[in-house]
C-alpha cells in the first residue's frame, strides 16, 4: 500500500475509534474494528493505548477535560469526511492540514535522488496571504518555495489575470502607483493589496521560475480555470502530486483540496502544459497592456531593460 495512503487510512482508522468512544460503543467492539484493520495500523497496541487514555478521561467525570475533548473529537468527525482516498479530491482541508501537504510535496522534491529531474507546475490567483504575507503558514511556505529556487528546481506559475489587475495595469498613473508602493498612511484596499502581491510576485520570481498568464475570461481553459489556484510537482519517476482549488476560507487562511484522482491530476498538468508556451509568457503580456507609467515603474524595478 502508498506510504501516504496508508497513513491516511490509518488516521481514518483512529478516528472512528475516537467517534466511537464517544457515542459509547463498547471498548470490544472498538478493539475488534482496530484488529480489523490491523494491515493500515503501524501498531495495534498503540491504538489500544490510546482507546484506553480516552476511556480514563471519560470516567472520570472532570467536566472540564470531558468538553475538551468533545470538541477535539468534531475536528477528527470533520477529517473522516474529508480523508476518503476513494473520492478524487479530500475535500477542503482545514488550514494547517493543507500547509502540512505542501511541506510533504516540499520535501518530496528535495529529498529525490535526482532532484534536477523534478518539477513545478502551479497556478496562483493573488489572494490577499499570497507572496506579501506574514502569516506563520505562508512565511514558512515561501521558505520552502525559495529553497526550490536555490536548488534550481524547474518551475511553471501560471498566473490567473483578473479584472482588478487587468484594470489597474491598463489605467494606472503614477499617483495610484505610489500609493501601493511607497510609504503612506492610507490604507491598501482590496483590489490594491493584489496589486502590491502581483508585482512582489514578479519581484520574487526570477531565475527557474517561468511565469505565464491566463485571463479569467478565456472560456478554452475553463477547466482549469475553474481549479484556482494549484500546486503540484513532479518527480524524477514521473509520479505527479496535486493540491487545487485554492481558496481564502472565512477565518482568513488559505487552504485547498488534495487530489487522489491520477487522471484528474494527469488532465490538469496536460491543461497547464498547454498554457505555459512562449506566447502567453506573463511579462510580455504585461508589457502589451500597461500605461507608460506602469511601465517606467518595471524600468525603475529592473524587472525590464526598455519601455
Amino acid at each position: 500500500m502508498d506510504y501516504r495512503l496508508a497513513t491516511i487510512v490509518a488516521g481514518i482508522t483512529i478516528q472512528i475509534v475516537l467517534i466511537s468512544v464517544h457515542i459509547k460503543q463498547n471498548t470490544f467492539q472498538v478493539q475488534k474494528m482496530i484488529e480489523k484493520n490491523n494491515n493500515t495500523l503501524d501498531s495495534v497496541q498503540s491504538s489500544v493505548k490510546f482507546l484506553n487514555e480516552l476511556d480514563t478521561i471519560y470516567v472520570s467525570g472532570d467536566e472540564r477535560r470531558i468538553s475538551f475533548t468533545d470538541r477535539r473529537l468534531n475536528k477528527f468527525k470533520k477529517a473522516i469526511e474529508q480523508y476518503k482516498p476513494n473520492n478524487i479530491t479530500s475535500g477542503k482541508l482545514d488550514i494547517d492540514t493543507y500547509y502540512e501537504e505542501l511541506y510533504y510535496m516540499a520535501s518530496q522534491v528535495l529529498n529525490d535522488p535526482k532532484i534536477q529531474d523534478c518539477s513545478i507546475w502551479a497556478m496562483t490567483t493573488f489572494y490577499d496571504l499570497e507572496w506579501s504575507s506574514n502569516d506563520g503558514w505562508e512565511k514558512e511556505w515561501r521558505r520552502k518555495l525559495n529553497e526550490f529556487s536555490k536548488v534550481g528546481i524547474k518551475t511553471t506559475r501560471i498566473c490567473l489575470l483578473d479584472n482588478e489587475i487587468v484594470s489597474f495595469l491598463s489605467s494606472c498613473n503614477s499617483k495610484q502607483i505610489s500609493k501601493i508602493f511607497e510609504k503612506s498612511s492610507m490604507p491598501l484596499n482590496v483590489s490594491e493589496r493584489k496589486i502590491k502581491n502581483f508585482i512582489e510576485y514578479l519581484q520574487s520570481s526570477i531565475g527557474c521560475t517561468k511565469s505565464y498568464f491566463l485571463y479569467v475570461n478565456n472560456t478554452a481553459y475553463q477547466d482549469l480555470i475553474i481549479e484556482k489556484g494549484y500546486f503540484g510537482i513532479v518527480l524524477s519517476d514521473g509520479k505527479k502530486f496535486l493540491t487545487t482549488r485554492e481558496i481564502l476560507n472565512p477565518t482568513a487562511g488559505l487552504t485547498a483540496e488534495y487530489v487522489f484522482d491520477e487522471k484528474l491530476i494527469e488532465d490538469l498538468y496536460n491543461l497547464h502544459n498547454q498554457v505555459c508556451i512562449d506566447s502567453n509568457e506573463l511579462l510580455q503580456e504585461i508589457l502589451k497592456i500597461s500605461t507608460k507609467e506602469f511601465k517606467n515603474f518595471l524600468l525603475k524595478l529592473g524587472l525590464i531593460t526598455q519601455c
